[in-house]
């Protein structure tokens, strides 16, 4: 099923029963959900373990204490967010080539944040070839979650 029809290209839409009204209509605004509500909360947790992350970064594994007011970020919230991913997953149809940032304001925003995730990864990865990383612990602090050289 293609995603696209052409048949907004001038400027309107379709409502249910067919009716062509402009794109910029106050009913087609009132049924257009700013999702940026519904995801509020679980950005604003999610920014929280980056920022426990950068912590963790930035505390040397060797030679200093960790600090005690560094919270822990256990496996168990690492699933947890995996989880979350996966019941969103299962919502959309499988993907079968690149997805062009847009659509609306925050999934262009969520485009930029997946890049400057991307780019965060590949300096963890660049900074654990050149100095010890803390793992991260499974809730059991046996197991490392988070494998480093």
């Amino acid at each position: 099923m293609k995603i696209y029809t052409r048949k907004g290209d001038s400027g309107e839409t379709s409502l249910f029963g067919g009716k062509r009204v402009g794109k910029d209509d106050l009913r087609v605004e009132a049924y257009v959900p700013d999702d940026v509500q519904d995801w509020r909360a679980a950005l604003v947790d999610v920014q929280s373990d980056c920022f426990t992350i950068g912590a963790m970064l930035a505390t040397p594994k060797t030679g200093a204490a960790k600090p005690e007011h560094i919270p822990e970020l256990s496996q168990r919230r690492i699933e947890d967010i995996e989880d979350g991913i996966d019941r969103l997953d299962e919502e959309l149809e499988p993907l079968e080539s690149f997805v062009l940032p847009g659509g609306s304001i925050s999934a262009a925003a969520l485009h930029l944040a997946r890049s400057v995730c991307r780019r965060a990864e590949r300096q963890v990865v660049a900074l654990g070839q050149s100095a010890e990383i803390e793992p991260l612990r499974n809730h059991d602090d046996r197991t490392p979650a988070l494998r480093t050289r």
